[in-house]
């Protein structure tokens, strides 16, 4: 097997739902920080200096060189595990982006599944991994895992939690331990305390109506930065497609499925898609993108905001020696 260089931050699945034509590998990419000057074409992309957008294949789209490529002891790289683990979890969803892209409802347990895969693109993007690093260089934030314990054969006690924090913190500085500890967590989104939350909101796949569309970014899943998904106003938004758009919200008067979206909620996500992009990835060349990606402030509006804001999901302990869990309370 070829060794894996050009690793897919974005996968070419999920940009498929972004593309110019159907059936047809083309896309336009918005950089931030350029005026509109559209340019380029699908037969000579290499001159794309200054062109915002340009068009791009999403082979190449997303993707960024030897990203995941795991820094071994010896000064060598492994430059095929990760990618391989996980071109593995993201392929288990195929037959649901299928579905939803068809406007289709999933099932219960498609919904769960499909959470994992929502927590697996927010963390394999290069701003997971930047919340990755500056989470493991923050003091008292980090905290072992029994599996971890498992590994080492120590016994899980106050002094080797210590111990291993202490690590933690001094190699956190360390740029190839960064990227290890990025891979080792993205691998892991399966089991992300966030899939408790997330399977427990209320799914509302918004449809663009015909004059409007979503497009995406490279950091597509949205997540309040203030207060998380532990609020009652918390939503989530991830784009499915240039039709479809998903707001996971904690509102349970809302019921689940897909429903035709008023013009200011498709305007709403897009806002929310740019404001923390630095590229954008849509089927058409419009300047009002340039404009969305360029802008500076942005207010975060839930789609639903409720009267008072209360918390509604909570780490808690049932023991000292116990691993937190995720209590919800509604």
């Amino acid at each position: 097997m070829d060794t894996k260089h050009n690793q897919h931050v974005l996968p070419k699945l999920y940009l498929k739902g972004f593309v110019i034509k159907k059936d047809e590998p083309f896309i336009w990419v918005y950089q931030k920080g350029q005026h509109h000057n559209p340019g380029g074409d699908r037969y000579n992309r290499r001159d794309t200096n200054g062109k915002n957008p340009y068009i791009d294949t999403i082979k190449n789209a997303g993707a960024e060189l030897d990203f995941y490529a795991d820094p071994n002891e010896d000064g060598t790289k492994d430059f095929d595990t990760t990618e391989n683990k996980l071109m593995s979890l993201e392929q288990q969803h195929d037959q649901i982006f299928h579905k939803l892209r068809a406007h289709h409802r999933i099932t219960k347990e498609e919904k769960e599944r499909f959470s994992s895969y929502i927590v697996l693109m927010h963390r394999r993007v290069r701003a997971g991994r930047e919340l990755s690093n500056k989470l493991m260089a923050t003091k008292g934030i980090y905290e072992p895992t029994k599996e971890l314990f498992q590994k080492l054969g120590w016994p899980d006690t106050p002094e080797t939690r210590a111990v291993i924090k202490e690590y933690v913190e001094l190699k956190s500085q360390d740029g190839n331990y960064q990227i290890r500890g990025h891979n080792e967590l993205t691998v892991r989104s399966p089991d992300s305390l966030l899939i408790d939350a997330l399977k427990q909101m209320v799914w509302t796949f918004y449809v663009a109506p015909n004059s409007q569309s979503f497009f995406t970014g490279d950091n597509p899943v949205f997540i309040p930065k203030d207060n998380g998904l532990a609020k009652n106003n918390s939503e989530l938004s991830f784009p499915i497609a240039t039709d479809v758009a998903l707001n996971a919200s904690w509102d349970k008067r809302r019921k689940e499925g897909f429903e035709e979206a008023r013009s200011q909620i498709v305007k709403e996500i897009n806002r929310r898609t740019a404001s923390q992009a630095s590229k954008i990835y849509f089927f058409q060349n419009q300047d009002w993108v340039v404009k969305m990606l360029n802008k500076g402030d942005y207010g975060w509006h839930p789609v639903f905001a409720p009267k008072s804001v209360y918390t509604v999901a909570e780490l808690v302990k049932n023991s000292p020696d116990s691993e937190p869990h995720l209590k919800i309370n509604v």
